[in-house]
């Protein structure tokens, strides 16, 4: 996966992971029936960690996040994202990616989510995910957690990605970690909120 490509999924689950609480199981999605067409059934879903509504209350207009990611062989990179606009419908970010000395390394254009579309980022499918409670320390603070291990196979080899959720400050997880091969390809490690 490029880095690009990378940074962007990484940067889409800013404005997609809030978590206040742990939903019941029952917000996994069912597999859909087959389509008369011979379309495949839905996979079925891991209970998502947050609702539309979570987000929305835990990212208003004004949110102010910072992350600091780590790719091997690379200079880290601080990401900046800021919500300038919030609504009962949508919100805007605007993302910076920052040099460690601050300097402008890019930034994106203004994007507008509905909060219902980005809570279907983090659907991660059921058979291949793990969820537990832990307990984690990043420059932000220390936090009790919700975690979410997503093992896949990809380009023959294994792909584990560790998304951990802070139940105490709703929003986007407070550490993403990305081993493939068992090697860690990725680290974003959150360094404030406000």
């Amino acid at each position: 996966m490029s880095p690009m490509r990378t940074l962007t999924i990484a940067l889409s689950l800013l404005t997609l992971t809030a978590c206040g609480s742990s939903p019941p199981a029952s917000t996994a999605k069912k597999p859909a029936a087959a389509a008369s067409g011979g379309g495949l059934a839905e996979p079925r879903l891991a209970p998502r960690p947050f609702t539309a509504e979570q987000i929305r209350e835990a990212m208003p207009a004004g949110t102010e996040i910072r992350y600091r990611l780590e790719q091997p062989g690379k200079p880290a990179i601080i990401v900046h994202s800021v919500v300038t606009a919030a609504d009962e419908a949508t919100m805007t970010m605007v993302t910076r990616m920052l040099g460690e000395d601050g300097s402008v390394v890019s930034e994106d254009p203004a994007q507008t989510h509905r909060w219902d579309d980005l809570v279907k980022h983090a659907d991660f499918p059921a058979e291949n995910t793990q969820q537990s409670r832990g307990k984690v320390e990043v420059p932000a603070g220390t936090y009790e957690t919700i975690d979410y291990v997503v093992t896949e196979t990809v380009d023959g080899a294994k792909k584990v990605s560790t998304f951990r959720f802070a139940t105490e400050l709703p929003g986007p997880p407070v550490l993403l970690t990305v081993e493939q091969g068992g090697a860690v390809v990725q680290r974003m490690t959150l360094l404030s909120r406000n």
